[in-house]
């Protein structure tokens, strides 16, 4: 069973990404 600290860490990672591809794909 995933960890809470090792799914928040997830979603916080994939929070990161989705806005750097957001300002990638804006610019």
């Amino acid at each position: 069973m995933i960890s809470s600290e090792s799914l928040q860490l997830l979603m916080t990672r994939r929070a990161y990404i989705s806005f750097k591809v957001n300002c990638f794909a804006a610019s």
